[in-house]
């Protein structure tokens, strides 16, 4: 939990200073990015900023895979109030990982609503940069994609 760069091979992680929470001071939290071959994976760990700056904006650069939460009490994220719904909307990135407790139906329904593009699985995930496109995809993984009601009513295939 610290900001720095470290690297091996094809494969870097670069770490940099976030806030957990609005009230919270920049280093509370930590953004990974991840280069791997042609994918650029962020990790945004415990987010709670209330938006990005422009200089993290550029030092995020273009982002093929956002593990994000969606909702968090501590980070005061919820559906009521979209904050990370808003901070992907700045983000732009290829594809959304809900993570941190962001399970609950209501905020994967309202994901699904966003990022119509959506996908659930239970099993093993291959993600390659050719099977991205530039609109946001929407990947479930763990609970909600094992939810076979909620994944029949929103009709979500399994990922291709």
């Amino acid at each position: 939990m610290k900001a720095g760069e470290i690297s091996s091979g094809d494969v870097a992680v670069k770490g940099i200073q976030s806030a957990d929470g609005p009230r919270e001071p920049d280093g509370s939290n930590y953004i990974y990015i991840i280069d791997m071959g042609e994918l650029r994976v962020v990790d945004f760990g415990g987010i709670g900023q209330d938006q990005f700056t422009q200089e993290l904006l550029d030092e995020l650069g273009e982002v093929d895979i956002a593990l994000t939460q969606l909702k968090n009490s501590y980070s005061e994220m919820d559906i009521e109030n979209k904050k990370g719904f808003n901070l992907m909307d700045q983000v732009k990135p290829k594809m959304v990982i809900p993570t941190h407790g962001s399970t609950d139906m209501d905020t994967i329904a309202y994901a699904v609503s966003v990022w119509t593009d959506a996908y659930a699985d239970s099993g093993e995930v291959i993600v390659e940069s050719s099977g991205l496109s530039d609109e946001t995809k929407l990947l479930l993984l763990g609970e909600p994609a094992m939810t076979a009601a909620f994944k029949n009513i929103h009709g979500l295939p399994d990922w291709e």
